[in-house]
């Protein structure tokens, strides 16, 4: 019975193999190359790698799911095409970092390299992300504002905001930083840093104050740079209080080896007399001279070790005195005053005078201008106007002059001088006349020169009525010794002139007869009524004109 069950479990087993195995060797010998049925209905096997790049990945929305990290979906290459393949979920891994796969092209075709979870370093290997926008916080006294930064906090960047940390003296908080070194990037720890106690750089620019107007018994303190907590801090001006014989000094940073040091501002003594120069004197209104007195300019003077302006004021006058006015010398280190004091005046000036004003008398007859000049009265120049003073017959006005005589100028008095009555220097050149045209019954007489009161006066030209058989002989100057003496112009008949030997030319004349001194010439004329003469009348001289004369 056993045997019998056993024998058939084995034919069934057999059969049942050869059952399964029909199809396939069916399939095998459909498939055999070469076959008609293999050529007609059987497709090309699929390529087993890509060689073309995979199309754009699709546009996934996953969202964000604590302590999960999302696998975007990509293409996978299945049985010779591109099938998409979503996108999921996978938990975090502490510790690992999810690293996404990619195709890559490797000769004729492109190969998948598989995503994994790779171990995280325990440092960073890129630049931390840009520091977030915080707002600063107004100052706090006795802390310090440390902003924001990136940590690196299991694998990832962790923003760590701003906080107040309080201060401490003497030292200065320096902020911490990411740095690269090799690849990867190194924190460097904030710290608090001690201070240096003096500065090794020049303080900055003064900044610029409002001075305020003075204020009687203080004195203002100009604002300075300070070196805090290693850092410049401005003080501002202040006023401080004087103190009677002090002067205040300002502090100032001066540098002392590698190092700035301030030197505090301090009271220090005033000296009894002035080191600098006085400021410039002040705009006065000079008053109007007044008689008797002479005016003190202001000054300077030198008092509880400050500068105080003393106005001006009237000085009596003191005869033959002149007020010279104090000054300010500097003598060594320090300034001193010289006196005003009254000095004697000089009887005679060593300078010339001032150039004389300039002066529009015009003119009047029978007086002379004397011209204005300078006098020295008083040790100064004082202008005296010009004015009229009466003709006097046969006088001359000399003018006064200043001359040098040795080391001082004296003044040559103005005076009359007597007229002399005969020119010793010949007349000047006869002035240029206009040319007149002729007139019938008329001869024309040139003008020429005359000796008027000790000068020479121009005598213009004349119409002359013609004389029947007479020729006019013009007038000139001659010289008889050591004067000229003037032959007047005359008629000549021209029988006379022919019967003369010396015709033709002027007949000499026998010399002038002495005139009495300050006689007129209109009478020295009529004496000699033998000769012609040239007889002038009316206000003008020569004005009016008659020319008359004996027929030889």
């Amino acid at each position: 019975m056993h045997g019998r069950l056993t024998l058939t479990l084995a034919s069934s087993l057999l059969f049942g193999l050869v059952l399964g195995a029909a199809p396939e060797l069916g399939s095998r010998a459909e498939a055999q190359p070469g076959s008609v049925r293999d050529r007609r209905t059987q497709p090309p096997p699929p390529a087993a790698h890509p060689t073309d790049p995979p199309p754009p990945p699709r546009a996934e929305r996953p969202g964000v799911r604590r302590g999960m990290v999302w696998v975007e979906g990509r293409w996978d290459w299945q049985r010779g095409q591109w099938v998409w393949v979503p996108g999921k979920w996978e938990k975090e891994r502490p510790g690992k970092r999810w690293r996404p796969g990619k195709w890559e092209k490797r000769g004729d075709r492109f190969e998948w390299l598989a995503d994994a979870w790779d171990d995280l370093p325990a440092y960073p290997t890129e630049p931390p992300p840009p520091p977030r926008a915080e707002r600063t916080p107004p100052p706090r006294p006795g802390f310090v504002w440390i902003e924001g930064r990136w940590d690196w906090q299991n694998w990832s960047w962790v923003w760590i905001p701003g906080k107040w940390e309080t201060a401490r003296p003497g030292h200065r908080w320096q902020a911490g930083r990411w740095e690269r070194r090799g690849d990867r990037f190194e924190w460097i720890a904030d710290l608090w840093i001690e201070l240096p106690r003096f500065p090794t750089a020049p303080p900055p620019p003064p900044r610029a104050e409002r001075t305020p107007p003075p204020r009687r018994g203080f004195v203002w303190v100009a604002g300075h740079w300070e070196w805090r907590d290693g850092d410049w801090t401005w003080a501002p001006g202040r006023w401080e209080r004087e103190t009677r014989g002090k002067r205040w000094q300002e502090g100032r940073w001066e540098k002392r080896g590698d190092r700035y040091e301030w030197i505090p501002g301090a009271w220090i003594d005033l000296p009894a007399y002035p080191t600098v120069a006085p400021p410039p004197p002040r705009a006065e209104r000079t008053p109007p001279p007044r008689r008797g007195f002479v005016w003190v300019a202001g000054h300077w003077d030198w008092r509880d070790w400050s500068w105080v302006w003393v106005r001006g004021r009237w000085e009596p006058a003191q005869p033959g005195k002149r007020w010279q006015q104090g000054r300010w010398e500097q003598r060594g280190d320090r300034f001193e005053w010289i006196a005003h004091a009254w000095l004697d005046l000089p009887r005679f000036p060593t300078a010339p005078p001032p150039p004389p004003r300039a002066e529009t008398p015009g003119t009047r007859r029978g007086m002379v201008w004397v011209e204005g000049r300078w006098d020295w009265q008083g040790g100064d120049w004082v202008w005296i106007p010009g004015k009229w003073e009466q003709e006097r017959p046969g006088k001359r006005w000399r003018p006064g002059k200043w001359e040098q005589r040795g080391d001082r100028f004296e003044w040559l008095a103005d005076a009359w001088d007597d007229v002399p009555q005969h020119p010793t220097q010949p007349p000047p050149a006869p002035p240029a006349e206009q040319r007149q045209p002729p007139r019938p019954g008329y001869i024309w007489v040139a003008g020429h020169h005359e000796w008027r009161d000790g000068a020479y006066v121009w005598i213009p030209g004349h119409w002359e009525r013609q004389k029947a058989n007479q020729r006019w002989i013009d007038g000139r100057w001659e010289k008889q010794g050591d004067r000229y003496v003037w032959v007047p112009g005359r008629w000549q008949s021209p029988a006379l002139a022919r019967g003369w030997p010396g015709a033709g030319r002027a007949r000499p004349r026998a010399a002038a007869p002495a005139v009495p001194k300050n006689e007129n010439p209109a009478r020295r004329d009529r004496r000699a009524g033998s000769s012609f003469r040239l007889v002038l009348t009316g206000a003008g001289h020569g004005s009016d004109r008659t020319v008359s004369g004996a027929t030889q």
